[in-house]
């Protein structure tokens, strides 16, 4: 579906001339230096934004389907490099701060977040902000998937948050985080030509994000004004470390075989990696809240 919609006639005619355009401008300093002052219009991450739009729709972030129920999709502001927030009651980054009246597109939001660098370029977009003293202008913001910047997605659910520099602050006392992951490399791979390498070095830049954020909620979590409880649940760990057996738990074995592209999983994928996701949280959950 992404494929077709950056194939046809008109996105592939404003995604070339984007190219013939932003693209050479930026091309003297491509390597190391900020870029061209150019906008990048058109690419394959907006493709990916109109497959997005066909199947949920012109829904804005505000429409959440449950009452009382605030939902964060993260992204990485690339120009910053800081953290960009997409929220149900707010949406910005601590640089500019505020999205004008929330207007953001639930698909946009998720394929800003979904945009990894591998595979789709940066979304490139331009919005008018309110900064903290009731300012509007318009900026130029550079977004790409939000693993950059916290793959685990509990940051902004930390305590020691103020709303006075944070957007989408939480009061928690409680996180139950769902880590996709697929646990410890198996230590097959053998990385040898370019691709291979950055792929590996951003699986691993990632993995040691990850970790990071785990200790973090562990540290928060053992200091007096901190985090009362957390789980994190993470998909490929060994069965052997849970703590209580599951009769028929799904084998870890057969739930990281299913690979995070964004292609369509079929119903047997779907079952093995959303059973054993339900059998860990449920054993953890049980154990430690």
């Amino acid at each position: 579906r992404i494929v077709a919609k950056a194939l046809r006639p008109g996105r592939l005619v404003r995604t070339l001339a984007t190219m013939a355009t932003a693209g050479i401008a930026s091309a003297p300093n491509a390597i190391l230096g900020p870029g061209g002052p150019l906008r990048r219009s058109s690419s394959s991450t907006a493709a990916l934004e109109d497959s997005l739009s066909d199947l949920i729709g012109d829904m804005v972030m505000a429409d959440v389907a449950r009452p009382n129920l605030d939902v964060v999709i993260n992204a990485c502001e690339l120009r910053t490099g800081s953290a960009f927030r997409f929220g149900s009651k707010e949406s910005g980054t601590w640089r500019h701060w505020l999205v004008k009246d929330n207007d953001v597109m639930v698909a946009q939001a998720v394929a800003c977040s979904a945009a990894y660098p591998l595979a789709f370029p940066a979304a490139d977009l331009r919005a008018m902000f309110v900064d903290r003293d009731g300012q509007e202008t318009e900026q130029r913001v550079i977004l790409t998937d939000g693993g950059v910047f916290d793959n685990l997605g509990t940051s902004c659910l930390m305590p020691d948050r103020s709303p006075g520099i944070s957007t989408n602050v939480h009061e928690v006392d409680a996180v139950i985080a769902c880590d996709a992951g697929r646990g410890l490399f198996d230590g097959k791979s053998r990385p040898y030509w370019f691709a291979g390498r950055m792929k590996r070095v951003f699986e691993a830049t990632y993995r040691r994000a990850q970790a990071l954020e785990r200790g973090r909620l562990f540290d928060d979590a053992r200091s007096t004004e901190g985090l009362e409880r957390f789980v994190v649940a993470v998909l490929g760990m060994n069965d052997r470390n849970l703590p209580v057996p599951i009769a028929d738990l799904v084998p870890r074995e057969r739930a990281i075989k299913v690979k995070t592209s964004f292609n369509r999983l079929n119903e047997h994928e779907i079952e093995n990696v959303s059973k054993r996701g339900e059998q860990i949280m449920r054993a953890l959950c049980g154990e430690y809240l």
